[in-house]
């Protein structure tokens, strides 16, 4: 049963239940991901080019009302949508990948997380959408009802990647989370997430999927692996 929660503004962030990375090991990879998944954006004065880290990326298109614009042209279309790569909120760079922070007024301290599975624009009312695959922390799932031995770190930091997807308006992302399967990191989790970053991204790490329809937990599979990889390059 969809599941729709209300937030300043009148626009929502949906998930049809309540719910609950590759490391960068040298300097030209890490430039590459903040390039791409946490750059400064701005447009030029005479054109609608766009500028990421000094980089000429491609042209974007007009800003809506709430700040946000397509980046590059449309990759196709499917079922009265229209697809893009990339968007842009608010000089924030957003792509196919990415994992997102989504607002919510249910835990308003809290946003809900999500990677990026597909952006579009609906094409009977052009309003613009994200649809994201959600990960859920420890509190929102079974583990809720049994604390006890769960560290602090791992109590807010760790989630659990979930096959949920759903389609919210574009305007409710929040900004970008760095998300990592720790099979992909190269050292411990809990120091990774005390290292912190130059980008300012919040930290968080998972190793295994939630069933939510059965409150159950299981191991990433090969396609979450090859999933995580390609979402980093």
């Amino acid at each position: 049963t969809d599941k729709t929660h209300q937030i300043l503004g009148g626009e929502t962030t949906k998930r049809s239940l309540p719910r609950g990375t590759f490391n960068q090991v040298n300097e030209w990879r890490t430039g590459l991901i903040l390039r791409l998944f946490y750059c400064d954006i701005r447009k030029r004065k005479e054109s609608s080019e766009c500028i990421v880290n000094g980089q000429l990326v491609e042209e974007i298109g007009e800003e809506d009302a709430d700040g946000c614009a397509w980046v590059g042209e449309s990759i196709g279309k499917y079922r009265g949508k229209i697809l893009y790569q990339a968007a842009v909120k608010e000089e924030t760079y957003y792509s196919i990948g990415a994992c997102v922070l989504m607002r919510s007024s249910e835990t308003a301290s809290e946003p809900y997380i999500g990677r990026v599975v597909s952006l579009y624009e609906r094409e009977d009312d052009d309003v613009k959408m994200i649809s994201c695959k959600w990960f859920y922390r420890a509190r929102e799932t079974v583990l809720q009802r049994r604390r006890t031995g769960i560290d602090a770190l791992h109590w807010e930091h760790e989630l659990y990647q979930s096959e949920l997807v759903d389609d919210n308006v574009l305007c409710t992302i929040q900004g970008l989370a760095d998300v990592r399967s720790v099979e992909l990191l190269d050292e411990d989790p809990a120091g990774w997430v005390r290292g912190g970053g130059s980008d300012n991204m919040p930290r968080f790490f998972y190793r295994s999927n939630y069933l939510p329809s059965s409150t159950s937990f299981r191991a990433l599979t090969a396609a979450d692996s090859s999933e995580a990889r390609e979402s980093f390059g």
